[in-house]
């Protein structure tokens, strides 16, 4: 099966610049690539959606299209005909990554034009791809963030849970080994994963790595020794969740 690859972007010369690096990717590669569209018009783009429904395919975006459609919405569009697809954007604005979250667009990658290690990012997000659809029964879940201008992917299983930052609309991501902390809301938090649940107005813990639930001071510890607050009113649906 081969990997479709798609780029928008408005800028001919990035344009250009994208469809050369995927062109050497192509040539270089032992996987059966196409570069099936480079266009600027994101109409376009989803047209050949409607008509051809590629099966396994990737999509670089621009998020400023100078046009009605910016690259946030052309993704969402994106994910009414290709669920499981790729997505990376490719874009001059690094504060607008955490709109990737808000639309729950499932985003690979967030790639800064200008940055020198640009075809280097493309070139991983493209294996990544093709090791994902190559082996989907061994598939791992992840969680995204964005910090400081680009997106990392974190395993579910290394999550133990999440709790607000004393600045707003922050939030502290405790791991098996160490913290991390970006811009996001618990709200945006808890509806990522069936695994995570908002046990109380301050945490979103990760159900898989609770150790124990103490039901009369109303508290977690978790797999690591980590202890948060459960409150009153979700007890009972916290210890169903674990039970089940």
């Amino acid at each position: 099966m081969s990997l479709h690859i798609f780029i928008c972007e408005d800028d001919p010369a990035h344009l250009k610049s994208l469809e050369s690096i995927v062109n050497r990717i192509i040539r270089t590669s032992n996987h059966k690539i196409t570069l099936a569209l480079g266009t600027h018009n994101p109409d376009f783009l989803l047209h050949y959606l409607r008509e051809y429904s590629p099966e396994q395919s990737l999509y670089i975006l621009d998020v400023d299209l100078q046009h009605e459609l910016n690259g946030i919405i052309l993704a969402s569009k994106i994910r009414e005909y290709d669920e499981l697809g790729e997505i990376i954007f490719v874009t001059s604005y690094a504060e607008l990554s955490y709109l990737t979250f808000r639309y729950h667009l499932k985003a690979l990658d967030y790639i800064i034009k200008d940055e020198d290690d640009l075809a280097e990012k493309i070139g991983k997000c493209i294996e990544h791809t093709l090791m994902y659809h190559e082996e989907p029964s061994n598939k791992r879940e992840f969680f995204q963030i964005s910090s400081g201008g680009s997106i990392s992917n974190i395993l579910l299983d290394e999550i133990m849970f999440f709790e607000t930052h004393p600045s707003a609309h922050r939030l502290v991501l405790h791991l098996e080994n160490g913290r991390v902390e970006f811009r996001g809301s618990l709200k945006d938090v808890e509806n990522a994963h069936e695994s995570l649940f908002r046990c109380h107005m301050a945490y979103v813990v990760n159900i898989r790595k609770i150790k124990s639930v103490d039901k009369v001071n109303r508290t977690i510890e978790t797999l690591n020794g980590e202890q948060l607050l459960v409150s009153r009113s979700k007890v009972k649906g916290l210890l169903s969740l674990i039970a089940s």
